[in-house]
């Protein structure tokens, strides 16, 4: 058998491209997985115990009591890894909400490449692991971050979600100071873009940041009001609409860099 042969290597000089929602699914294949692993070790260990003793105690080997007390603690590790696995189960399908929602947009989006768009997912900050950006896009009609929220309706007739006068009102969510938090993320998002563009490029990049909620109704300002939001509050099936009232306009070789 040939030894020392030289080790292997991918052939891929690059990682792929970040998908929309990867953080979240890697948050949730991470955290879930040794969650539900240590629950379960937990109760298999107590389980084990008590049947130990119970097989020593039919043999007359301790006392009673020794079995009486691990199956006990057995009984009260499987009741409170229970109620940990459920509180768990309905945190994975939040995350799992707001990762499908961030798929949803993310391949709305890649459909804006045809029209001269270059589309990014899931952005990140080397400085900060904790702190990314769903979407990017770059193309004729300027720089935007976009910032996916997939909230979850209450089943009453109306359900809108209203931007007005800078004020996020949201059904089943709040108003005011308990969206205001929303707002800020989506305008940090595009000013940490804008400056590392600004720095990559050296020209000065102006990103409008755009905060979506898919499967919302959203109430729109007039099309003449627009270019003047600070933030653009829409539904993602209407962002490319939303796109046509942009005031910034990029070259192909803008766009290129």
């Amino acid at each position: 058998m040939p030894k020392n042969l030289p080790e292997k290597k991918s052939p891929l000089k690059q990682p792929p491209p970040r998908q929309a929602g990867q953080s979240l699914h890697e948050f949730m294949e991470e955290q879930f997985s040794s969650e539900v692993f240590s629950t379960i070790a937990t109760v298999l260990a107590f389980t084990i115990a008590a049947a130990a003793f119970w097989i020593a105690f039919l043999f007359k080997m301790p006392p009673l009591t020794m079995a009486l007390v691990f199956t006990l603690l057995a009984v009260v590790a499987f009741i409170l890894a229970s109620l940990h696995i459920r509180k768990q189960r309905n945190e994975y399908r939040r995350l799992k909400q707001g990762r499908d929602g961030e798929r949803t947009v993310g391949a709305f989006l890649d459909d804006l490449r045809k029209h001269g768009y270059r589309v990014f997912h899931d952005v990140p900050n080397a400085k900060n692991p904790t702190f990314n950006i769903d979407h990017v896009i770059i193309g004729p009609a300027g720089v935007f971050t976009i910032e996916t929220k997939t909230f979850s309706k209450l089943g009453t007739r109306d359900e809108q979600i209203r931007y007005e006068n800078g004020e996020l009102i949201i059904p089943g969510v709040g108003r005011g100071e308990q969206t205001a938090d929303l707002l800020e993320q989506a305008k940090a998002s595009a000013d940490f873009i804008r400056k590392q563009l600004n720095k990559t490029t050296g020209h000065h990049v102006r990103a409008q940041p755009i905060l979506t909620f898919p499967g919302w109704w959203i109430i729109e300002p007039a099309p003449d009001k627009r270019s003047h939001q600070p933030i653009w509050v829409v539904n993602h099936e209407r962002i490319s609409t939303w796109l046509v009232s942009a005031t910034t306009h990029l070259s192909r070789e803008d766009i290129a860099l």
